[in-house]
C-alpha cells in the first residue's frame, strides 16, 4: 500500500535513528494485512506541520511516534475497509525543470550574521544542546546565524528545481523537492481536475531547503 500523511517524520527527539510514526504505521498494519504486507510511507507536503508546538519545550519523555502511528494503522484499515476505488486508466507521466532564485536578505542583516559567528563566537560552535525551543540561547544562535550564511555563501543565487507529475486515471501524484508548506498542496488539489491527489516531498534530490 501506498499511504500519505502530511506531518514531520521525526517525532522521535535527540540523536538517535528511528523509522519514527510511519514505521509504527507499518508493524500495526502487518499485524492485521500479514507479516508480507508492505507500506510504502509518503511525505505529505509538511513543512509547517508538526506534532508538537516548536517554539516550546520538547517532550522527550512522551513518546509521540507510538500513537500517532497507530491512529493513521486504524484509519488505513478503516478506508481500506469501507471499499477501495479501481482506478483504471493509463499510467501517464510528466517532469520539467525549472529554476528558481534564492531568498536573498538585506547586507545590513548578513553583516550582523557574520558578526555573531565570526566577532561573538569566534567561529566556533559552543558546547551544548541544540533546541529549536530556545532560539535565543547560544547553541542555537551560533547555529542558525552559521547555517544561514553557508546558504549564501556557498550555494548558487540561481538553482534547479526538478517537479514530476505521475497520473493513473483520476489518481495523480506530485513530487517535489524542498520541504514544502503545506498550503502548495491545497493550491495544487484546488487546481487539477484529478479527484485523488497525493503529494510527495523531499524528493527528486537537491535542493532541501524549506519553501515558506
Amino acid at each position: 500500500a501506498l499511504v500519505e500523511f502530511s506531518m514531520h517524520n521525526c517525532c522521535v527527539g535527540g540523536t538517535a535513528y528511528s523509522s519514527d510514526y510511519s514505521g509504527v504505521l507499518a508493524k500495526e498494519l502487518k499485524k492485521i494485512y500479514g507479516d508480507e504486507f508492505v507500506c510504502v510511507f509518503l511525505n505529505g507536503f509538511c513543512g509547517n506541520l508538526n506534532h508538537h508546538d516548536v517554539s516550546k519545550p520538547f517532550d522527550k519523555e512522551f513518546k509521540y511516534y507510538i500513537p500517532i502511528g497507530k491512529i493513521l494503522a486504524e484509519e488505513f484499515v478503516r478506508v481500506e475497509r469501507s471499499g477501495l476505488l479501481v482506478i483504471t486508466g493509463k499510467i501517464r507521466s510528466v517532469e520539467k525543470n525549472i529554476k528558481t532564485n534564492r531568498r536573498e536578505l538585506p547586507v545590513e542583516e548578513l553583516q550582523r550574521l557574520r558578526d555573531i559567528v565570526y566577532v561573538k563566537y569566534k567561529g566556533k560552535q559552543p558546547e551544548g544542546y541544540l533546541d529549536l525551543a530556545f532560539p535565543e540561547s547560544p547553541q542555537m544562535e551560533f547555529y542558525n546565524a552559521n547555517r544561514m550564511l553557508e546558504r549564501f555563501d556557498k550555494t548558487p543565487v540561481e538553482q534547479d528545481v526538478q517537479l514530476k507529475v505521475f497520473k493513473i486515471g483520476d489518481c495523480a501524484f506530485f513530487a517535489s523537492p524542498c520541504e514544502m508548506f503545506n498550503q502548495f498542496a491545497q493550491r495544487i488539489k484546488s487546481g487539477v481536475d484529478t479527484k485523488h491527489n497525493f503529494m510527495i516531498e523531499l524528493a527528486n534530490g537537491s535542493p532541501t531547503c524549506y519553501v515558506p
